[in-house]
């Protein structure tokens, strides 16, 4: 059982999409300073999951609990810093300045203009991921990890205890996927509690110290990597393509650009 405070508690939490029930009973606990992947394969309900304990999508039952609070009385947003699927957030058009800003609206007093303390801190976020000078760039114009990262110093910005990650890898070669999972592990060394989605393990192995794994809307696993039968002899078509090393072992790489 988990010895530090709870930041996210879920129990039976079962969510609908319109006719179709897409979670079952869900039980999912998350402490602080864990480092926890969600599992599983396409359509296995990972982004439901994730979206459902952030409140963005509405659960039929259960109880979801964010830092002790229920989550459709929470409030603390600032605490919580979601990085959602790149494709996902359109900002194309925006600057790296402007898309990090966004991750200080959870401080700000409604229709209050940035003030010091906003540009600070999110000069403080590109900082963080290796980004500065990088502010008045269009997003448009960043390689895929750049984007990234820059979305992770959107997520920093409100200066969160909880990082949620939804698939940062996708679309992403081998070397800029071993430099993100280098970033996010020196962000749990400063404190951050990170719970991340993921189709494959790949460069976070190292780094994780729980899987949680959804075979159909259902956990099937839930404890550490290295034991489990989902994770060792798996072998249903939703669920094959969790591999715990799909690539060769890396070389170490030196920080780039990526």
């Amino acid at each position: 059982m988990p010895v530090n405070p709870l930041v996210i508690s879920a129990r039976g939490v079962d969510t609908w999409l319109g006719d179709q029930q897409i979670l079952f009973g869900v039980d999912l606990d998350v402490a602080a300073g864990e480092v926890v992947a969600l599992l599983g394969g396409n359509g296995s309900g990972k982004t439901t999951l994730l979206r459902t304990l952030l409140g963005l999508i509405p659960h039929q039952s259960g109880v979801i609990e964010l830092f002790g609070r229920p989550v459709d009385r929470f409030r603390d947003w600032s605490r919580i810093g979601y990085v959602p699927q790149r494709g996902r957030l359109q900002v194309a058009n925006a600057t790296v300045d402007e898309v990090v800003m966004l991750g200080r609206l959870a401080r700000r007093r409604p229709f209050h203009l940035p003030g010091s303390a906003d540009r600070t801190a999110c000069d403080e976020a590109l900082a963080r991921v290796g980004l500065t000078g990088l502010g008045r760039r269009p997003m448009s114009h960043l390689s895929g990890g750049q984007q990234q990262r820059a979305l992770i110093a959107r997520a920093l910005a409100g200066r969160a205890d909880l990082l949620v990650l939804d698939e940062p890898f996708a679309a992403l070669d081998v070397r800029t996927q071993t430099s993100l999972a280098r970033l996010l592990g020196r962000l749990h060394e400063q404190g951050l509690t990170i719970l991340i989605v993921l189709h494959e393990l790949g460069a976070m192995e190292p780094l994780l110290e729980r899987s949680v794994v959804l075979q159909l809307g259902r956990v099937i696993h839930d404890g550490p990597l290295a034991s489990g039968p989902p994770l060792d002899d798996c072998r249903t078509p939703e669920c094959t393509d969790i591999g715990r090393v799909l690539q060769p072992p890396l070389a170490p790489l030196g920080e780039g650009a990526n």
